[in-house]
């Protein structure tokens, strides 16, 4: 609380108002913050998807989002999953 009485007195020099804007930012900006409620889904073998380890993600401009796996690629439409197969290498 220090720090704060600290800042509140470096900020404000005098001027009574703002020292008390700014105490009361510090006090009540947790009530004004939102909270945003988000939703995970895990999606694993048994729904379609080829490897339970992905690497990687990303989403293209169609909304398609594209997962790297050890066994290859995958693409999921939001519904399903389609797997490419990636080459094997041949040792040389």
């Amino acid at each position: 609380m220090r720090i704060y009485a600290n800042i509140i007195f470096n900020c404000a020099r005098g001027n009574l108002f703002l020292t008390y804007v700014i105490l009361f930012g510090i006090v009540f900006s947790p009530l004004f913050v939102q909270s945003q409620k988000l939703r995970f889904k895990r999606y694993t073998v048994e729904d379609g998807l080829q490897n339970n380890i992905v690497f990687a993600s990303t989403q293209d401009a169609k909304g398609l989002i594209w997962l790297s796996t050890a066994t290859g690629i995958d693409r999921f439409d939001g519904n399903s999953f389609n797997h490419c197969q990636l080459p094997l290498k041949e040792n040389s």
